[in-house]
This record gives C-alpha cells, sequence and structure tokens, in this order.
C-alpha cells in the first residue's frame, strides 16, 4: 500500500522557527513513500535554510498572498459566521464579545485560504496514486483547520488528519482574549491530536472530555549526541537553549542557584 504524508507547518524548511521538525521529520518520512510539506506562512523573500529527506518534496505559501485572500472574507464571516463552524459551544465561548467573533472570522477564513491555495498546490501532483493519505498540521491552528478542508476533498482509501498541540494553539488563557477558535470543531474532525506535553493532553482531556480517546501526549525531541566533553578547569556552567521569553521562565535558574 502506497502512503503519502502532507505537513503543514508556518515557515519550515525556510528562514528559521520550527526547529523541533529537523529532527521528527527524517524519521516520520521513512513511514511514508512520499512526504509534500507545505510552509504556510513564508516571508516573500523566505530563503531555503534546512535540509529534507530525499522523498520529501516541499512547497511554500507566502503569508501575505494568504492576507490578501483572508481580509475580505474575514470581514463576510464576522457578519455571517458559517453554520459548521458555529455549534451551540462556540457560541456560548463567543458571548457577546466582537472581538472573540473577529478571531473567530479571521481564523475560518485563514484556515479555509490556507485549504485552498494548499488544494491547488496538491492537485498539481499525482496524488491519485496513494492508497493512503495523511494530512499532519504541525499546529493545533489555523492549519489544522485547513488539514480537516483537504481530508475533505481526498479521494484516497484511506485519508486521515493528525495535528500536534503546543503552547499559543492550545491554552485559552494564553489568548489575549482567553479564547481560540473552533476547539471542539478541531477535536471533533481530526482524528488525532498530539499535544507535546502531557499538561496539554489532561488539559484537552478535562475541557473536551468527550475527544479525550484521541489526544495523546508526543514529546517533541532533539537528537541524542552523546555525552558532553569532559570538564575543564574548575567552572560548573549551566545553559539553557530555550528562547528569552517570560513563559520559559529563565530567571528561574538564577533563583535555584541562589539558594544553594
Amino acid at each position: 500500500m502506497k502512503s503519502c504524508l502532507v505537513m503543514l507547518t508556518k515557515v519550515f524548511p525556510f528562514d528559521n522557527g520550527e526547529e523541533f521538525i529537523e529532527n521528527e521529520l527524517p524519521i516520520t518520512a521513512k513511514a511514508f513513500d512520499k512526504v509534500v510539506l507545505i510552509a504556510t506562512s513564508t516571508a516573500d523573500n523566505a530563503i531555503r535554510t534546512r535540509a529534507v529527506p530525499y522523498n520529501t518534496i516541499v512547497h511554500r505559501i507566502s503569508a501575505s498572498e494568504i492576507m490578501r485572500r483572508v481580509k475580505p472574507q474575514m470581514i463576510k464571516n464576522f457578519f455571517h459566521i458559517p453554520g459548521a463552524y458555529y455549534g451551540p459551544r462556540e457560541k456560548k465561548s463567543i458571548g457577546g464579545s466582537p472581538m472573540r467573533r473577529l478571531y473567530l472570522a479571521y481564523f475560518i477564513a485563514k484556515g479555509k485560504a490556507v485549504a485552498k491555495k494548499s488544494s491547488g498546490l496538491l492537485k498539481k501532483m499525482d496524488l491519485g496514486q496513494y492508497d493512503a493519505i495523511i494530512f499532519y498540521s504541525f499546529w493545533f491552528y489555523d492549519t489544522a483547520l485547513a488539514a480537516i478542508e483537504l481530508k475533505g476533498a481526498c479521494s484516497a482509501k484511506r485519508c486521515a488528519t493528525y495535528s500536534r498541540a503546543h503552547a499559543y494553539d492550545l491554552y485559552d488563557e494564553k489568548s489575549i482574549t482567553h479564547y481560540l477558535p473552533l476547539r471542539p470543531y478541531l477535536l471533533e474532525n481530526l482524528d488525532r491530536v498530539f499535544p507535546c506535553s502531557d499538561d496539554g493532553s489532561n488539559y484537552l482531556k478535562t475541557k473536551y472530555p468527550e475527544s479525550s480517546d484521541k489526544v495523546s501526549t508526543a514529546w517533541l525531541g532533539t537528537n541524542d549526541f552523546g555525552t558532553g566533553p569532559s570538564k575543564v578547569g574548575t567552572e560548573f556552567h549551566i545553559v539553557s537553549c530555550c528562547h528569552i521569553v517570560p513563559k520559559k521562565r529563565v530567571v528561574l535558574l538564577a533563583q535555584a542557584l541562589a539558594m544553594l
């Protein structure tokens, strides 16, 4: 049985970002005959900076092109949200908030624009030769909605949608509006969701128990480069390679050392 993975990222393998995919993709690609990687939100002058496995075809969609499509549709959505996306729980989450309603209108427009452009790219390929096609979104966000849309048009014997989930795309309280669009819809229509932590998995399972069987943790990781070189001198170094942003709480390293 021939299989194909369609992976939706933001910018990988262009410019910087989504570094964990560098280690994940070579392993994932071995399970498929073909991988189609679509970077859905690149800069106009994006430069390809990362290598991909031999069986991987790379496409990119510029963020500016998507936004030109999003703006007029977002306005239409704001005044008339498509019923398929506006179930009872979504209506309750929106309440009377115009900001949340605008966020939802944008989210739907963005996901569908990415899906439409991606579909155009895929139609140029001979995907009919594959018995199974997996649509995999690296983010539990607009690309997850795009993956669902693409699955809806899939004619292979087996079509499935998977999504990872991280932080900004997972926790409502991390949004400025304390709301993330289409959580119930995404969970209902995705086949599996893989948060990168047990905390993320428990968050979704607690909030959406009806979809708990679809949620399981899949950690991010890096290659094992072996034991580091032997220590030279008497100084002891502690190194953090995380982004220096408040949510990473790097200051706790200094506070912990101060207690020694």
